[in-house]
């Protein structure tokens, strides 16, 4: 599904944002993980 909207929208730069990692530790873990599904290396 985000591969596709990125893919659809001609995107070439996403922009991820959400809460500082002081706040939310583990964010960037998530991020690394979903982006991870979306495009696996």
């Amino acid at each position: 599904m985000l591969r596709e909207f990125v893919s659809d929208n001609e995107i070439k730069t996403l922009n991820v944002a959400g809460p500082r990692a002081s706040k939310e530790p583990e964010v960037g873990g998530f991020v690394k993980e979903v982006l991870g599904l979306a495009w696996p290396v």
